[in-house]
């Protein structure tokens, strides 16, 4: 079996002259992630469908499943 070929001008991540993540970058990916986490337990005003307060992270994770599977139609 042949290896997988990259589209023309991407290069894996151990290749020089790839894209590197600063401890900066790295630094606000986990404080985006932090937040993120912490809209798991925020609840929004409305309910699933079964009756249950919904919070705001199933709430986007449902709208984001939607999106992906619609995305042809529009």
């Amino acid at each position: 079996p042949h290896a997988p070929q990259l589209p023309t001008g991407t290069a894996p991540y151990d290749s020089p002259g790839a894209p590197r993540m600063t401890s900066t970058d790295l630094a606000g990916v986990l404080d985006f992630l932090r937040a993120a986490e912490a809209l798991k337990v925020q609840t929004r005003s409305g309910f699933t469908s079964a009756g249950r307060a919904e919070s705001v992270a199933d709430h986007t994770w449902r709208l984001c499943l939607m999106a992906v599977v619609l995305a042809d139609q529009f």
